[in-house]
C-alpha cells in the first residue's frame, strides 16, 4: 500500500453512531427551542473528538482521560464551541465511546496488546 493510501491517524472518521449521536444531539436543540444553543456539524464533532484524543494523549499517567472541565477548557481555546452543555454533551459522548471500544477513539493513540507487540517483534527482528 503506497503511503498517500494509508489514513491519516489524526483523522477520526465519523461512524453511524457518531451520526445517529450528532442528529440526536441538534434535534433536541431545536425541540426545546433553545436559540441561543448553535448546532452543531459533522466537522465541529470531529474537532473536539480530536482535541480531546490529543489532550488525553499527553497524560504520562496511562489514565488517557480528561475531565469535563479540562474538554470545556480546550473547546473554548480552540475555539471550537463555546457553549458549555454542548460541550458537555459532546464530553460524555466521548467518554462514553472510549468506554465502549475500551480504547481511544483515533488510532494514532491505540496501544498494541501483548499478542500484537509479541507478533511485530517476531516480524522485524
Amino acid at each position: 500500500m503506497i503511503k498517500d493510501q494509508l489514513p491519516d491517524p489524526l483523522v477520526y472518521e465519523m461512524n453511524e453512531v457518531d451520526e445517529r449521536f450528532l442528529k440526536e444531539l441538534n434535534e433536541s436543540k431545536s425541540k426545546s427551542k433553545d436559540f441561543t444553543t448553535p448546532i452543531v456539524d459533522k466537522y465541529k464533532l470531529i474537532q473536539m473528538i480530536v482535541a480531546f484524543e490529543k489532550e488525553a494523549a499527553l497524560h504520562d499517567d496511562n489514565s488517557y482521560k480528561i475531565n469535563c472541565t479540562q474538554a470545556e477548557n480546550i473547546s473554548k481555546q480552540q475555539k471550537i464551541i463555546q457553549h458549555k452543555s454542548t460541550i458537555q454533551k459532546i464530553y460524555k459522548y466521548w467518554t462514553e465511546q472510549r468506554k465502549h471500544l475500551k480504547r481511544p477513539l483515533l488510532r494514532k493513540f491505540w496501544r498494541l496488546r501483548i499478542s500484537e507487540q509479541n507478533l511485530t517483534a517476531t516480524v522485524f527482528n
